[in-house]
């Protein structure tokens, strides 16, 4: 199959699969597959969009934060295409060949990378009027479009145009969706919000707009000195604007609405001194007419952090992206946005020197796949004096699972899953181990902590096994053996003290130690009553029966492989975990016909 794929290179650099015991520095590209369909036909010489999202962000309202990286690809003559892609990194594709279009998947992953199937569709075209008191604005107005996604996960996608000079907007063919509307800062602004879909032309009305002119300074008390080089991104529901103060601090801001404030981003560059990346709000009621400058920002001192990255052997990692992720804020802000990215140096070094005293970082390097891997955490505080973290080496703190299956089952039908750590309480989220291809699934680079993998299947059911990230873990993965046979049957007798059969009473199937009102005693017990629900919808992750006339009773456990009790209830009310009369432990290691004779 001949494919013509304009990528880089260095997306079709597979990592070959590691030997037993070893770490990869870069995890494994994740090979996606699929067709693209026009009425069910395939459709040659297609183009595909493949979106990739720069930074591992998550909630970022600025154009700053939510940047993405487009590769084309060509679908050979049977409509097919094939690439690969960073392991865990968000990407979304949508197709498209003269004029038409298919939807946008939003989110690739593990579970629909090799059967991606996007369907052609006439292109979507968005038409808008726009007018200033009834009149037409006479200049081209520059917008911007961004796709509201329906998935959180999903790449930002935006398109460029301008209008005419007679404020009519006609995009070209887009994806399906609905589309935020943006003007460029300039003349006019659009008086509202403003969505556009598919269908009839939208009329929109603008207002006249307002520009400002301000000045940032440094947070040096009397001695305050302007700060040149600082990016200013205008962070606007209706409009967008960017640019960079001057030798005098000088910033121009035009756009804005006459009354309410503003809300700036603010991005210094370390050549400025350690001056802090920030998010402020211009006061409302600033008037255009009034003398130069009409506000002034003052900026706070930056917190400096620096480490070291080190690659195999403990050679220096040089030219890595380094990220600061945000993860809160002391007043409340739109966090993600204060995130910041440095380079590592030649000795693999790194060094930030804008961040701000009184919020909480992650620390991520983005490896030469384009995997984060953790490096550590810093926490909120006042201090501003320099922090120096631990060096860390590329590939380290992993887990290698390894499935082993029971005869007939088959790896295609079958994802693992790892959740955790214990200590975070997140019982639904969770990531994809990506497969290597001998048996074994590899994680994510995670935190230390307390980790459950499940394997995953709507055919089989799931099974689990555990392990531990230590802060001074060996270069080499943790590993975690995982079994998986098909679903098990259990079936027996209730019998009196008497040895007589007991008709219409309740067996249930439980976790070891659980109580029959889902009190579980561990953690991962709660994940995996909801892996149940997802895969098997309308069934009980605790499934009870009521003995039949002869007081047989039969039940199907979905996680052959797991620690369950059967517990016998006689009388309404929950079994505790210590109460043994009824329960009998460890029932899947026992053979049917289970007798069990109640006290």
């Amino acid at each position: 199959m001949r494919l013509i794929l304009c990528l880089t290179a260095s997306l079709f650099l597979s990592t070959p699969s590691p030997a037993q015991g070893e770490t990869p520095i870069s995890a494994p590209l994740l090979r996606i597959h699929g067709q693209v369909l026009d009425n069910g036909r395939p459709v040659p010489g297609a183009e595909l969009v493949l979106l990739r999202a720069e930074l591992p962000l998550m909630g970022a309202r600025s154009a700053n934060s939510s940047k993405s990286t487009r590769e084309l690809l060509t679908t050979n003559s049977e409509g097919q295409f094939e690439a690969q892609i960073p392991s865990w990194r968000r990407a979304s594709i949508f197709a498209r060949k003269e004029g038409r279009l298919s939807s946008v998947i939003e989110k690739i992953d593990a579970s629909n990378a090799d059967s991606l199937r996007l369907e052609l569709h006439e292109g979507q075209r968005l038409n808008a009027e726009l007018r200033y008191r009834r009149r037409k604005p006479g200049i081209e107005l520059a917008y911007r479009l961004i796709r509201i996604p329906a998935n959180e996960n999903a790449v930002r996608l935006q398109f460029d145009g301008s209008t005419d000079k007679n404020g009519v907007l006609t995009s070209e063919p887009l994806p399906p969706g609905t589309y935020q509307l943006k003007l460029g800062a300039a003349k006019y602004r659009l008086k509202q919000p403003a969505v556009l879909r598919g269908g009839a032309t939208k009329k929109l009305s603008l207002i006249r707009a307002i520009t400002l002119s301000g000045r940032i300074v440094e947070n040096a008390g009397m001695m305050s000195r302007p700060l040149a080089g600082v990016r200013v991104e205008l962070m606007d529901a209706m409009s967008f604007y960017s640019t960079i103060s001057d030798v005098n601090g000088t910033i121009t801001i035009p756009g804005l609405e006459k009354g309410p404030g503003a809300t700036l981003l603010l991005m210094p560059g370390t050549t400025a001194g350690n001056w802090a990346r920030d998010i402020q709000a211009l006061l409302p009621g600033l008037d255009p007419r009034a003398p130069a400058p009409q506000f002034q920002i003052t900026l706070p001192k930056g917190r400096e952090l620096s480490g070291q990255i080190l690659a195999a052997k403990g050679k220096p990692a040089k030219q890595l992206r380094v990220l600061a992720r945000c993860l809160m804020h002391t007043r409340g802000i739109s966090h993600t946005d204060l995130s910041e990215v440095v380079m590592t140096d030649a000795d693999g070094r790194y060094r930030f020197r804008t961040l701000q005293g009184n919020t909480a970082y992650e620390v991520l390097v983005l490896n030469p796949s384009g995997e984060a891997q953790l490096i550590g955490r810093v926490e909120a505080g006042p201090e501003t004096k320099p922090a120096l973290l631990e060096p860390f080496q590329l590939g380290t703190h992993r887990i290698r699972a390894e499935l082993a299956l029971a005869k007939g089952l088959s790896a295609d039908q079958v994802e693992l899953r790892i959740y955790g750590p214990k200590r975070f309480g997140r019982v639904e989220e969770f990531s994809r181990l990506v497969h290597l291809g001998d048996g074994s699934y590899l994680s994510p680079s995670l935190p230390q902590g307390e980790y459950v993998v499940f394997a995953v299947s709507k055919q089989y059911g799931f099974a689990r096994g555990l392990a531990t990230i230590r802060k001074n873990e060996s270069p080499k993965p943790v590993p975690c053996r995982i079994t998986m046979s098909p679903p098990r049957v259990i079936e027996g007798v209730v019998r009196s003290p008497a040895a007589l059969p007991l008709p219409g009473q309740t067996v249930m199937l439980l976790p070891a130690g659980s109580t029959t009102d889902g009190g579980f005693r561990n953690w991962h017990d709660f994940i995996a009553n909801n892996i149940f629900d997802e895969i098997l919808p309308g069934n009980n992750y605790l499934p009870r029966i009521k003995t039949d006339g002869k007081g047989r009773f039969r039940l199907t456990c979905y996680e052959s492989s797991g620690n369950y009790d059967l517990y016998v209830s006689i009388q309404e009310g929950p079994a505790g975990p210590g109460e043994q009369g009824n329960r009998i432990p460890g029932v899947l290691g026992r053979q049917n016909p289970i007798i069990i004779q109640v006290r």
